[in-house]
């Protein structure tokens, strides 16, 4: 049987242990843009943008943050967190 690299970033089935920090609320009201790459580079998560409204899976992931923002101002809008 293969073996599953754990180093390869959102492998199907691959759920890597909660990181220590899972939410960010002290970057609500800053630019949606600036944050995804900011969390890219401080964390080994997936960072997916989702504007408001959007229709979401509810499946929980620990490889992965989502950071809602505003379309119209490309504010985050709600504290990012893994999930």
């Amino acid at each position: 049987m293969q073996q599953i690299n754990p180093e390869i970033k959102g492998l199907a089935g691959y759920q890597p242990d909660l990181p220590e920090k899972n939410t960010w609320p002290e970057l609500v009201g800053k630019d949606a843009t600036e944050v995804k790459e900011l969390l890219e580079k401080e964390t080994d998560l997936n960072v997916f943008l989702v504007p408001t409204g959007s229709v979401v899976t509810m499946d929980y992931r620990t490889n992965r943050v989502r950071v809602s923002f505003d379309p119209a101002t490309n504010k985050v809008v709600k504290a990012p967190r893994v999930g």
